[in-house]
């Protein structure tokens, strides 16, 4: 459960984005244990034992193997962990280098687990400091004891300066998943004074923008079949004004969605592969449902549709990657990653995944939405309208939207 390929992309995630819909002072106290014991090493020096350091920089993993683990066979890993043990076992005898000589995602060296490069680790930390200044900001007692709310806007928008700083000419050039909080972060940066800090990052992003209106069609993300670079890049179009850029983005998300009235597909991202790398059952590159693109890629279309509400299209799409994703939470309340498309299975996947980026998409753009969509009328979505009436022209002379998921 809970595995990803970026650091903290699964239950520190989701955990922290829940806070700001339904705060818990239990979750908030989980969240700050985890911040202050799990993922700041700040001036302690300990590195090895903390996912980012005292210069803001996010490692790559905190699992690792090495030539102590390996020379142990009845120490804690081989107790925790017997196949994984085996496996590594067998590779890393032969392995001469000491590193990366096992498959990529098994048994990575110490060393190569405290890389930085990786821009795509820099999102998730950001909104777990940031989802913290939130509720410290704004509730009243402040559930957070162990830092106050300007601590934790400050780490976030150091976080989101270092994710260029160590992602460079690299991976930070391209969107990134939940990337989109740094705009939000830039906002708060703005709106509390810390305006050396805001600068930093608004000086980042102008850099960022350059290289993104040099492309035809400025929607980059790591591979050319991936669409996880949209969420952000269109976000920060549209806090910069460029529309029609903006929309270039938009119709990419429409060239591989659709809105066909059945629930797995009406909405649901173009991804593939994603359970060869995190799913509990792997059959090889089959059609996920619903995962977490979906909702990142509803950022894009919703903020457009709210941007253009005229294009009734948008919103309808859009609420089908909330809605289709929330399909992904078993009745027991657990979450699993996606839903299998493969005809042999038709069921959702044992693992949770990296499931915390799906939701992030669905409270980045939840709402009540109300519209007069021809040739239905009224119509609400994400909430239950109640109209009384008509004025002149078909107009509703009273209404009450109820929000509901």
């Amino acid at each position: 459960a809970g595995h990803s390929d970026e650091s903290g992309a699964s239950a520190p995630l989701a955990m922290s984005i829940k806070q700001l819909g339904l705060p818990s002072d239990a979750e908030v106290a989980r969240l700050e244990e985890y911040v202050h014991e799990t993922l700041w090493a700040g001036a302690s020096g300990r590195r090895s034992s903390f996912l980012q350091g005292a210069d803001h920089s996010v490692r790559l993993s905190m699992l690792y193997w090495n030539d102590a683990m390996d020379k142990d066979p009845s120490g804690p890993a081989r107790k925790a962990l017997p196949a994984l043990y085996d496996h590594c076992h067998k590779c890393w005898a032969s392995c001469k280098k000491g590193r990366d000589c096992c498959y990529w995602m098994h048994c990575w060296s110490e060393e190569h687990s405290l890389e930085t490069w990786r821009a795509y680790n820099y999102p998730h930390v950001t909104v777990g400091y940031w989802s913290l200044y939130r509720v410290a900001r704004h509730i009243s007692p402040p559930p957070t004891k162990r830092a106050g709310w300007r601590w934790y806007l400050e780490q976030a928008g150091r976080t989101a300066v270092a994710m260029h700083t160590f992602g460079g000419r690299g991976t930070s050039q391209w969107g990134l998943m939940v990337g989109s909080i740094f705009v939000a972060v830039l906002a708060d940066l703005r709106r509390e004074g810390l305006t050396a800090l805001a600068d930093e990052l608004e000086a980042i992003k102008e850099r960022r923008m350059r290289k993104w209106m040099s492309m035809l069609f400025p929607y980059g993300s790591e591979f050319p079949w991936d669409s996880t670079g949209h969420e952000e890049i269109h976000s920060w179009l549209l806090h910069d004004g460029k529309v029609a850029d903006a929309n270039k983005t938009v119709q990419a998300v429409l060239a591989y969605s659709t809105v066909v009235p059945h629930w797995a597909y009406c909405g649901s991202a173009r991804r593939y592969w994603d359970f060869t790398i995190n799913g509990k059952t792997q059959w090889g590159n089959e059609r996920e449902f619903h995962h977490y693109g979906a909702t990142l890629n509803a950022v894009a279309v919703l903020d457009s549709f709210r941007a253009f509400p005229e294009r009734h299209y948008l919103l309808r799409l859009g609420a089908c990657a909330l809605l289709g994703h929330l399909s992904n939470i078993h009745p027991s309340g657990a979450y699993s990653m996606a839903w299998h498309g493969d005809p042999g299975l038709l069921r959702r996947d044992g693992f949770s995944g990296d499931y915390g980026p799906g939701v992030y998409g669905y409270w980045r753009s939840a709402a009540a939405y109300v519209a007069c969509m021809p040739p239905f009328g009224w119509s609400c979505f994400l909430c239950d309208l109640a109209v009384e009436g008509e004025a002149g022209g078909g107009a509703a002379s009273a209404s009450a939207a109820k929000a509901c998921d």
